[in-house]
């Protein structure tokens, strides 16, 4: 589940803070609603939703990494 990959990441990115994983992981339901209106509003299925949701991320996390 989401939960869990996010606890995984934090475990392997560093110095892991309990406080800092939770923080992300309270994040799942805010990303889940904005993704399934999305989905409504557009007409799309809800995995389309959440798969342009994915890419668009993706493409943003390049875009700040290239300009540090």
């Amino acid at each position: 589940n989401a939960g869990g990959l996010i606890n995984v990441a934090m475990e392997h990115g560093g110095e892991y803070r309990r406080e800092r994983a939770l923080a992300h992981v309270e994040n799942i339901y805010s990303t889940c609603l904005e993704v399934l209106k999305s989905a409504r509003e557009s007409g799309q299925t809800p995995h389309q939703s959440a798969l342009l949701f994915a890419l668009n991320r993706i493409d943003n996390i390049g875009n700040i990494r290239r300009y540090r």
